[in-house]
């Protein structure tokens, strides 16, 4: 299925193409493969976020809530979507908006858990800042595009864009979350 677009907008570059998706992969892992070895060659400091995000440095209440945050993104931002996926394949629409979206997680996961052997453990962090503002470019595309759609049923529909709004309000909680996280190591380094 193609999308339409405005004239003189590029298809190239909206989030749903499939060469845009495979080139930002390209250019995260070299990113995510640059900075790990960076700072593996004691060349970009990282000493002060080492150990920082791993459940032991978080005590009663605050491990209760990370644990807690990461039941709710498995949730809300695969379990949901692979579902809905499963159950609705046979829409291009429901295809077009959550199909890209869940493939670039089942990258990201794999990329944490390689680059955390290769490199060092809290290059998740970065792994997850810059996966997390792709996320958001992409659903905020994928609500603006779900207007547009003739839906073969109004259910579709809201569950589809219910799913993208929750998806786009928790990876934009995230992002800050992990903004939040970076600076306060950063300020205490």
């Amino acid at each position: 299925m193609t999308t339409q677009s405005r004239p003189g907008t590029n298809q190239f570059m909206l989030p749903t193409h499939l060469t845009t998706n495979i080139l930002f992969v390209f250019i995260a892992t070299i990113l995510i493969a640059l900075i790990g070895w960076l700072v593996t060659s004691d060349m970009l400091p990282w000493i002060a976020l080492e150990g920082a995000m791993g459940p032991s440095n978080f005590s009663g209440i605050a491990r209760t809530v990370l644990t807690v945050w990461m039941f709710t993104a498995l949730i809300i931002t695969f379990v949901l979507p692979v579902g809905v996926l499963v159950v609705w394949w046979r829409d291009a629409h429901v295809r077009v908006l959550l199909a890209p979206y869940t493939i670039l997680l089942l990258i990201q996961v794999p990329t944490e858990m390689i680059s955390a052997q290769l490199f060092f453990s809290n290059i998740v962090i970065v792994i997850g800042f810059i996966y997390t503002l792709y996320r958001i470019y992409h659903l905020w595309y994928a609500q603006k595009l779900a207007r547009q759609f003739a839906w073969a049923t109004p259910l579709r529909a809201r569950v589809t864009t219910s799913i993208v709004w929750t998806g786009l309000c928790f990876w934009s909680c995230n992002a800050l979350f992990l903004i939040w996280t970076f600076t306060t190591r950063i300020i205490q380094w």
